[in-house]
């Protein structure tokens, strides 16, 4: 009965790069995953009464702990905002940062949330999909009568196309008033370019000659030999690449006819061409009988 939660732990303690607690409000995780490491920011943002100077506090934390990441990595950042980012249709000019699902009315701190993602380069993924307002909603007030979306889901724009959905799950039982809110990611990397294949050979003998007076002609018209050696050094190689580009003793490796071993013997072959040869022929009296003229018959 054990078997499956020891595994899952096994797993974790496996993937697990070290947690970061950067404050009472953020704490990081690193998580050597495959095949990019992820790195997992919560957050719990002040409240929309705290004073100004603690979200500045916070957002200026935040932004310290963000810069220690690479930039090649994959970070999420989720947690409770206490901002409400609001209705989201008509913001075309920042539709980089969000989409046009977002619920509610916009205050204050959502238009300072929003700031911060258009100036970390980063991705509100809760707007970015249309679901029905039961699955945008994440906070519900004691009673039920009123429901707000104040928990965000953030992911750096390079990594937008990897989301696949974000919505709350209102069944599910958290034992808190905040409702589960689920992303789906699947990373997409693009296959890197393969550079051409160059194949160096040795100088033939005549290629050899003309190197070597090329090489003598082009250094004899230096004027004024420095005595630096790195400065010699350089010159020296930019003859060199030069004279060996100019009889060109590279080709492409597509351009090399490579020998391949033929997977039919010899005797084989020469049947097959003896066929060949033969229908040619065939072929070819069967054209000549086309052309001969064709008798007339007098009907008596």
């Amino acid at each position: 009965m054990h078997t499956k939660p020891n595994m899952a732990n096994n797993l974790m303690m496996e993937l697990e790069g070290g947690y970061n607690p950067i404050s009472d409000r953020i704490i990081t995780m690193r998580i050597n995953a495959k095949p990019n490491v992820l790195n997992i920011v919560q957050i719990y943002a002040p409240t929309a009464k705290a004073p100004d100077s603690v979200i500045d506090a916070f957002y200026e934390s935040l932004v310290a702990a963000l810069g220690k990441i690479p930039k090649r990595e994959v970070t999420i950042i989720l947690g409770d905002w206490n901002a409400k980012v609001g209705n989201t249709t008509n913001d075309d000019h920042i539709r980089s940062t969000v989409g046009r699902f977002g619920l509610g009315d916009r205050n204050d701190r959502g238009q300072r949330l929003i700031e911060f993602c258009i100036e970390m380069n980063l991705c509100i993924t809760n707007t970015q999909f249309q679901h029905h307002p039961r699955r945008l909603y994440t906070w519900t007030s004691p009673g039920g009568r009123y429901k707000n979306q104040i928990d965000y889901i953030l992911v750096g724009s390079r990594w937008k196309s990897s989301v696949r959905n974000v919505k709350t799950y209102p069944g599910a039982e958290c034992g808190s008033d905040h409702r589960l809110l689920i992303m789906k990611f699947a990373l997409r990397l693009k296959a890197p370019k393969k550079p051409a294949k160059f194949i160096l050979r040795s100088l033939e003998p005549s290629e050899q000659l003309t190197f070597k007076t090329t090489v003598d002609n082009r250094l004899s018209n230096i004027s004024k030999p420095t005595e630096d050696a790195n400065a010699s050094w350089i010159c020296l190689k930019k003859h060199i690449c030069e004279t060996l580009d100019s009889i060109k003793t590279t080709k492409k490796d597509s351009n090399i006819k490579r020998k391949t071993k033929s997977w039919l013997a010899d005797d084989t072959w020469e049947m097959i061409q003896k066929c060949t040869e033969e229908r040619m022929k065939g072929l070819q009296q069967d054209n000549l009988l086309l052309k001969l003229p064709r008798p007339h018959y007098i009907l008596p």
